[in-house]
């Protein structure tokens, strides 16, 4: 009987030497931290608009007194660089409604200065609200003063017929006017020498 429990008990202890102890720790699942960014998102740049000028073409020069912009037949500013400073100034047609005999002005408007140059026909009974087409009179092409451009008994001469020596040069481009009917009254304008200069085109 001795010897019984005397061997269950050694059987006991080597059963207990045999099983290693568990070392194994549970590992739980670590979740990786992303380093944060150094720099942050680069913001966009807005870059404000230019404001547009408050007047036109960037002349602040008011109208002449009494006088409105008639567009009758201009509906909207003529844009043309009539300095040749790569600039495109304005060209309208003012009217003062009240004012005795000439009513109507030919406006030159500099850009982004306060210069302004005006045209007013002399001619009784002529007023400029004759003209309704208005272009662009381009500095390149050829143009003579009025005396340079009819013959003896009035008739048009061609360019061909006038000597060179005759021919205007302009640093800038003018206007060219011209009325409704199928008639020949076109005329251009220019700026030279600081004023405007009228020239019949035939």
């Amino acid at each position: 009987m001795k010897n019984k429990i005397l061997l269950c008990i050694t059987l006991i202890f080597l059963i207990g030497c045999d099983e290693k102890p568990n070392t194994s720790t549970e590992t739980k699942p670590v979740k990786q931290e992303t380093s944060q960014q150094t720099h942050s998102k680069a913001e966009s740049i807005v870059i404000p608009a230019q404001p547009e000028p408050d007047h036109l073409v960037n002349n602040p020069t008011p109208l002449p007194q009494g006088y409105s912009t008639d567009t009758t037949y201009l509906k909207k500013p003529l844009l043309i660089d009539f300095d040749g400073d790569g600039k495109r100034d304005a060209f309208q047609v003012l009217k003062n409604p009240n004012k005795k005999g000439m009513k109507y002005l030919f406006e030159f408007r500099i850009s982004d200065s306060d210069k302004v140059y005006y045209y007013q026909n002399n001619e009784e009974g002529d007023d400029l609200d004759i003209f309704a087409k208005f272009e662009v009179a381009p500095k390149t092409n050829i143009y003579v003063d009025e005396e340079y451009r009819f013959g003896e008994n009035g008739d048009i001469l061609a360019n061909e017929q006038i000597d060179p020596k005759h021919y205007l040069k302009f640093k800038g481009d003018g206007v060219s006017v011209n009325v409704l009917e199928e008639t020949c009254a076109a005329s251009a304008f220019f700026l030279t020498d600081d004023k405007i200069k009228r020239i019949y085109l035939c």
